[in-house]
């Protein structure tokens, strides 16, 4: 995970095809970048046109001096780049002769591929960079991962997003400039917001597309190269896709956490988190679960802290128990805001306490977090696919949406921290595989998620653990609790109290 921005200016001062009598100035590069400086931490690196800058992670002064200096610049195109590195350093941007390359993610399975293409490179934005560059938007779907990355080539941008929206990368424009971003608040301090005259706004770059923007022309063009639908059903007994589900779920851990030493795991002591510490204990990984419960007053203890409590003892997981009181929470809920830019208070419970897992798992030296997303989607785990006529249609509906609702929230959230998420449910294959499986064996009218849970016996997960009912993120943390009894003390609506808190 890193910080990406790049800002292009429509008309150059210098000679092209819209010349300008007067340069306009860069708007606050300095302010963009220190609103998500948290992304990455390990060095930095500047593109002023052809001229690139790198810094280590003791240059951060030295960088921000070249970003305020290059704000009155001639410049076309600013390129900024801060990186979180979890293998191998190699800082950014990328650059050969005239391309430029800003990269923000994880390609799990860029070794392969490095192997299979004759390429060499010392990590996945090295070999994406070279795929891209040999293949352009073909090589995209052999990367098994979550990324987001820019390619300035000439006169031609390209902003590119991986199959689900694991990553996120946002664009706007407006008269003088073209800009992009990790972050919508680095935008905004740009400058960039909802013009009233054009209806223009910040946007997001869709998953699975890429948007290509051409600087001569100023036009910009969207075009999809993934594509999100069903396979035709699977044909199969029931405990034989269990298994398959259970092996690809071991091979999307073993990928996710080859080589990157201790990490972390959001849990809850559900099926989905309990599943994940089971493969990576099998796996015989270094691992923490991170469990964050609220508990003041008389409010009985939320579910979470029981359930992880007893998943640990029984199941032998390290386990790192956060209990949050009202001041503490009411100062999560805070940052939280800010971290996800939203004050919506579904999104905000749900992601303050992955913001409290983040900070905790931060102060132990981690920089990789796991997380079960994906697996309500893939294998029916809401009332909504009881209802629905067709449950893996709706399964695919939710998939196609978890970007906007889910995706982007859980990157914020982690980011503040400068903690990565990785997301084993979302691997590819399990992903493709699972949308196959017949509806019947994934939900019945008394219970959720019915073939993972039968795969999670098969790996030997205790049955209690395997059928506990789920509870949402914030009802289970109890971090909804909080929220209406800090909203009561106020006299105020969860919303007008949110509100208050920006």
């Amino acid at each position: 995970m890193c910080g990406i921005i790049g800002i292009i200016r429509k008309h150059p001062a210098v000679s092209g095809t819209h010349p300008v009598p007067s340069c306009i100035p860069f708007p606050s590069l300095s302010s963009a970048f220190k609103s998500q400086a948290h992304r990455g931490k390990d060095g930095y690196g500047i593109a002023v046109d052809n001229s690139v800058s790198y810094y280590d992670c003791t240059d951060k002064t030295a960088f921000s001096t070249a970003i305020t200096t290059t704000e009155n610049s001639t410049a076309r195109s600013i390129l900024l780049h801060n990186l979180h590195a979890v293998v191998n350093t190699v800082l950014q941007p990328l650059h050969d002769n005239n391309s430029f390359f800003l990269y923000n993610g994880e390609v799990y399975n860029w070794q392969e591929l490095q192997q299979h293409e004759g390429i060499r490179a010392r990590n996945d934005a090295e070999l994406v960079f070279q795929l891209v560059m040999k293949k352009r938007e073909a090589c995209l779907p052999a990367l098994r991962g979550g990324f987001a990355f820019a390619l300035l080539d000439g006169d031609m941008l390209t902003l590119c997003r991986d199959r689900f929206g694991e990553k996120p990368l946002h664009y706007a424009e407006n008269k003088e400039f073209f800009a992009f971003a990790s972050e919508q608040k680095a935008l905004a301090a740009l400058g960039f917001t909802t013009d009233h005259s054009t209806g223009q706004q910040p946007a997001s770059v869709p998953a699975g597309h890429c948007l290509r923007y051409d600087i001569g022309t100023a036009k910009t063009t969207i075009i999809p190269w993934h594509t999100l639908s069903l396979p035709a059903e699977i044909n199969g007994k029931k405990q034989g896709i269990a298994s398959r589900i259970a092996s690809m779920l071991l091979d999307a851990v073993r990928e996710q956490t080859e080589g990157i030493g201790p990490y972390g795991i959001l849990f809850s002591g559900g099926i989905d988190s309990t599943i994940l510490a089971w493969l990576s204990k099998q796996l015989k990984r270094t691992f923490t679960c991170y469990t964050i419960a609220y508990q003041d007053g008389n409010v009985s203890e939320a579910p979470d802290a029981m359930w992880a409590r007893r998943a640990a003892e029984e199941c032998q997981f390290p386990l790192s128990l956060q209990i949050v009181d009202d001041v503490k929470a009411e100062e999560a809920f805070k940052k939280t805001i800010a971290a996800i830019e939203s004050t919506d208070a579904m999104k905000v419970g749900v992601a303050a306490s992955f913001f409290l897992a983040g900070q905790a798992a931060a102060k132990d030296g981690i920089k990789v977090l796991l997380s079960g997303l994906g697996s309500e989607e893939l294998f029916a785990g809401y009332e909504r696919h009881q209802k629905a006529a067709d449950i893996n249609a709706e399964c695919l509906v939710g998939l196609a949406t978890m970007d906007e609702r889910d995706l982007q929230r859980d990157d914020q959230a982690l980011m503040a921290s400068t903690i990565e998420l990785r997301l084993p449910f979302l691997d590819q294959r399990l992903a493709a595989y699972a949308l196959g499986i017949p509806g019947e064996y994934k939900i019945t009218s008394e219970q959720k998620k019915v073939i993972l849970r039968e795969a999670a016996e098969q790996l030997g997960i205790p049955k209690e653990f395997c059928w506990r009912p789920k509870k949402a993120a914030q009802y289970g943390s109890g971090m909804d609790k909080a929220m209406a009894r800090l909203a009561k003390k106020k006299a105020k609506t969860r919303v007008e109290y949110l509100e208050g808190l920006r």
